[in-house]
């Protein structure tokens, strides 16, 4: 996979992130609680449950601004492989939707062992399942993607403020569906406040 010493390999291995979420795609859909269950005992997760429910991110704080309630739902998980990994798996009105790694976080802007992570999982991952597509390019280092079946992987770098990595595997019709909802709701909220507008 690499030729980089043990001294400056990113941790987690690249490889078994990568390997989390090419497991994923191997299976069904989980369509019911069981069966995603099941999913998670095979992937070696385990959920979280100080964390569970709802994201609230969003808050309800007016000086945040305009908010819309996400209509998708955040809950962690315990990842079984080393390093700080900030795991989560999401669902859309009781649907799986999918699960989201956070990976090499640094506090401070292009950071080397975050590039490297990158570099190291978009390799095994084209290696695994081709060439990625770039769903949007408007941005330095646009994300990647690749469809495998019904799923959707997706790797993004950032690196503007902070440096991390983001790799998610989810369900692409399940996360239209989320998609078409948040705007929805979004375009019913802007409705609204122009109707109270003096």
């Amino acid at each position: 996979m690499t030729d980089a010493s043990p001294a400056n390999a990113p941790a987690p291995d690249p490889a078994q992130a990568v390997e989390l979420v090419l497991a994923v795609t191997r299976g069904a859909w989980p369509a019911t609680d069981a069966a995603v269950g099941d999913l998670f005992a095979t992937l070696g997760v385990r959920t979280v449950d100080s964390d569970a429910g709802t994201d609230d991110s969003a808050g309800d704080d007016p000086s945040a601004g305009e908010t819309w309630p996400s209509p998708v739902d955040i809950r962690r998980l315990e990842v079984s492989f080393g390093g700080e990994v900030y795991a989560s798996w999401t669902s859309h009105a009781g649907d799986f939707l999918g699960i989201d790694l956070q990976l090499y976080n640094a506090p401070s802007p292009n950071d080397p062992g975050t590039r490297l992570g990158y570099d190291r999982i978009l390799a095994l991952l084209s290696q695994n399942l081709g060439t990625p597509t770039e769903p949007w390019d408007d941005e330095e280092i646009p994300p990647r993607q690749w469809e495998v079946g019904r799923w959707r992987i997706l790797l993004h770098l950032f690196t503007l403020r902070d440096s991390g990595v983001m790799l998610s595997v989810d369900d692409a019709s399940t996360a239209d569906r989320a998609e078409r909802e948040a705007s929805a709701r979004q375009d019913a909220a802007h409705a609204q406040a122009a109707t109270h507008r003096p």
